[in-house]
């Protein structure tokens, strides 16, 4: 029982009994270092002062503080079973290396400060930590490991870190773990562990976003994310980061995007705003719709980045040849394989140099073959029989390869219909790999 003493303090105690009583006075309860093995049921009308750090909580706890500026601290304890927490003004709580290994429920309350640094969560199945719809003027949460954690539809109205943070699920958050949370201020996750999964559907960042290194350290690339329908004020960041997938629907960016040296297996960026621009500078996204690529590569273009631009139109070309192959759309498909193999979506000259001259040599031995005379004699006596006759067939080659060559440049080896024939359709397939070879120099050239 708490008695009507206004100042309680236990220190190092092993209490037994079941604390059960609703508290009408303002009361200062200190239980630090104390162990407690039933049931707590507590709830304050006014003010209070509650200590319970380093304190271990073997059996339910039920806490609700009704008055504001009231003071919780429970730092360093250990919470074995479930915990409900219920804040109903601006109260300050203090949760630095807390330890959890049942299920911790902080819920519709308002704080005046939150603070859960170093917070550690038993990796079990039925550990949670649930921080859902509540309002807080200061928190951090750096350098903790949250296990089966939701932070849906909280407000955070000042700057908020999650920095050198661990998220470990052990199955997918069926509501979302960052569901419509408001950020007012700057949101730092630097450096964080998503094992698996992060939604921030539908979250307001009104500050900057920095969501840097995310997974990077850990080598991990099976999150998933999805920010569909999240707006972002300012500048956002989520440079260097490694992804399983990624998706942007219906997201408004007022501000600068960067997502410089990500690491994405699989990126969908669907109706998406960039008011200002996206950077998107050695991203390393390996799969994706069309619409997506397209959409980077058009911001590359709004910077003038050729070089860039070129590397996700070819992808954008990929992924188009996909869709064709699904539609069995092969009139277009033609097109897009030519594009392809003749200098890959305008990437590479040496592919385009290749497709030209390997053109050219085929054609020019089916030319050679529906002559009526060949312009050399098989079997050559000796060296300069054989040089000679390829002197010959050099000469008319080159000649071959310059697209604006007369039809007759060999009429004394009396040519068919089909030589001319021959000539007509090799002179547009030459042409067309000239071009292509031109157009992949293009990245190098001047915008």
């Amino acid at each position: 029982m708490i008695r009507d003493s206004n100042q309680i303090r236990l220190e190092r105690n092993y209490i037994t009994g079941v604390v059960s009583e609703p508290v009408q006075e303002p009361k200062s309860i200190r239980f630090n270092g104390c162990e407690f093995e039933n049931e707590i049921y507590l709830v304050f009308e006014h003010h209070a002062v509650l200590d319970f750090s380093e304190c271990k909580f073997h059996g339910k706890v039920y806490l609700e503080v009704k008055f504001p500026s009231s003071i919780i601290n429970m730092s360093n304890a250990f919470l074995e079973n479930r915990v409900e927490l219920h804040c109903h003004k601006k109260v300050s709580l203090n949760c630095d290396g807390i330890r959890l290994s049942g299920q911790l429920h902080i819920e519709n309350s308002h704080f005046s400060s939150a603070n859960f640094n170093g917070m550690v969560i038993d990796e079990q199945k039925t550990t949670k930590f649930y921080f859902r719809n509540n309002t807080v003027e200061n928190a951090s949460f750096k350098e903790s490991f949250f296990h089966n954690t939701i932070f849906n539809g909280s407000i955070f109205k000042s700057k908020i870190s999650f920095d050198n943070s661990i998220f470990s699920y052990s199955i997918a958050p069926a509501s979302g773990n960052f569901i419509n949370v408001v950020f007012e201020d700057d949101a730092y996750f630097n450096s964080v562990v998503f094992d698996k999964w992060l939604f921030f559907n539908g979250s307001k960042f009104y500050g900057s976003f920095l969501l840097i290194g995310m997974n990077s350290t850990k080598n991990i690339d099976a999150s998933i994310a999805n920010f569909s329908g999240a707006i972002f004020y300012k500048r956002s960041f989520f440079d260097n980061s490694n992804f399983k997938s990624i998706t942007f629907k219906n997201c408004e960016f007022s501000d600068v995007a960067s997502f410089k040296h990500i690491v994405c297996s699989k990126l969908e960026v669907s109706k998406a705003i960039f008011l200002k621009g996206a950077d998107f500078l050695n991203a390393n996204v390996k799969a994706a719709d069309r619409e997506t690529f397209r959409i980077i590569k058009n911001e590359f273009l709004r910077i003038n980045n050729q070089v860039e631009a070129i590397h996700f139109r070819s992808k954008e070309m990929k992924a188009y040849e996909k869709e064709l192959r699904e539609q069995r759309n092969y009139s277009e498909l033609f097109l897009i394989y030519f594009n392809k193999i003749s200098n890959n979506h305008g990437l590479s000259w040496f592919r385009g140099l290749c497709f030209t001259l390997t053109t050219a040599i085929i054609s020019f031995m089916f030319y050679l073959l529906s002559l009526k005379q060949l312009p050399f004699q098989w079997g050559w006596k000796n060296f300069e029989s054989y040089s000679n006759a390829c002197s010959i067939v050099i000469k008319y080659f080159i000649r071959f390869l310059i697209i604006t060559h007369d039809l007759d440049f060999m009429n004394r080896y009396q040519p068919s219909a089909l030589s001319f024939l021959i000539d007509f359709i090799c002179k547009i397939f030459i042409g067309f790999g000239i071009y292509q070879t031109i157009q992949a120099f293009r990245k190098y050239g001047k915008n």
